[in-house]
């Protein structure tokens, strides 16, 4: 008797414990569905905030455009995205060229730059930068170094040839390097497939970047670098390959090096592209020059941002005016950056002088 009783009990607390689970479950199971749907609401109007924030932004760009052209003229408030050496030296024409010269300036200022950038130099100060990023992002990986070194070693070995008229060892040292980048390409593209780098890359690359913000840069992945140079960095090589005459040829087309290399000759930038908020301009006179250009931001939290995209760019602006002969070797060039806001901002006017006074950046709300 006394067994059927306890069997008895048992049963019943197990048929309790039973639903108590089953209604844990469910309870979790509707929770889970709470939690859920509550990520996808915040999810949405975070979206929808950040919609509203770029909204904001355009208009405030919009409405400083506006009263900077008022102010200093419609080419500081026209954008400009500059992909090649062309593109820059359109920027390189003073203003007071008469229109019936523009275009044999255009092409005097552009056959300069390309001879200054042909250089080894600038060629050595490029890769430099370029493996020195891979290095980076790939220490610790005894594999991956292994490959960067080799292909640092033979891309400026053929440094050393670049300027050479005899082609006796020029073209097999090319196509060593050649082949040292194809390889290293392809442990980079692997490597960045096994941390799913790649398909984040992917993901990102709508969006547009600043090369020229070190700390955005900083963060790209190497799939992110080596889509943009490897293929580059081959074409230069199978240029160099023909000599000085196609290789001065290659560096004026549109998709080369010669932005990177500029960049990294002239600032030690890393970048294929340089935008500018403002297009700004190009004043020389007998005793000066000045390379003015412009930057907008929607908020304080941006200017001291600002500030390093402005500095960045003047630089590469200052030293191109130089190579390209748009300035004369004995005129003294000044850069002017202009960081704009807007009037809400209410910020204090201010004046920055870097580079031992050549450079000067004004902020101001507008």
């Amino acid at each position: 008797m006394w067994d059927n009783i306890f069997n008895k009990n048992t049963q019943a607390l197990t048929d309790l414990l039973s639903k108590a689970n089953a209604r844990h479950e469910e309870n979790t199971a509707a929770l889970v569905e709470e939690v859920e749907a509550l990520k996808k609401k915040v999810s949405s109007v975070c979206r929808r905030n950040e919609k509203l924030s770029d909204q904001l932004g355009f208009l405030n760009e919009v409405a400083i455009r506006c009263a900077v052209g008022k102010i200093h003229g419609k080419e500081a408030a026209e954008q400009a995205h500059i992909h090649s050496l062309q593109g820059l030296c359109a920027l390189l024409v003073a203003k007071d060229v008469p229109f019936r010269r523009h275009e044999a300036e255009l092409a005097s200022r552009q056959t300069a730059l390309v001879e200054a950038v042909v250089s080894p130099d600038c060629f050595v100060a490029f890769t430099r930068l370029f493996m020195g990023r891979l290095t980076e992002y790939h220490k610790g990986n005894r594999r991956a170094i292994s490959y960067i070194r080799k292909a640092q070693a033979s891309t400026e070995e053929v440094s050393l040839y670049l300027g050479s008229r005899t082609c006796l060892h020029r073209g097999r040292k090319i196509e060593d390097a050649i082949t040292q980048l194809q390889t290293l390409e392809a442990v980079v593209t692997q490597e960045a497939n096994k941390s799913g780098e790649q398909e984040q890359e992917e993901k990102e690359n709508g969006s547009e970047v600043d090369e020229l913000d070190e700390d955005i840069v900083r963060e790209k992945t190497p799939a992110y670098w080596s889509g943009r140079f490897f293929s580059g960095l081959i074409r230069y090589l199978r240029a160099a390959k023909g000599g000085l005459m196609k290789l001065r040829a290659h560096l004026a087309q549109p998709d080369s090096l010669g932005i990177a290399l500029l960049a990294a000759a002239s600032s030690q930038l890393l970048c294929v592209q340089v935008e500018l908020d403002g297009r700004g301009s190009l004043e020389v006179f007998p005793d000066a020059a000045i390379i003015s250009v412009f930057e907008y931001k929607s908020s304080q939290s941006g200017v001291a941002k600002g500030k390093q995209q402005l500095e960045a760019r003047l630089q590469m602006l200052m030293w191109a005016a130089r190579q390209s002969r748009a300035v004369p070797s004995d005129v003294p060039i000044t850069g002017r950056g202009h960081l704009y806001l807007p009037g809400y901002a209410r910020i204090r006017p201010q004046d920055v002088t870097l580079d031992g006074g050549n450079m000067t950046i004004s902020v101001a709300s507008i």
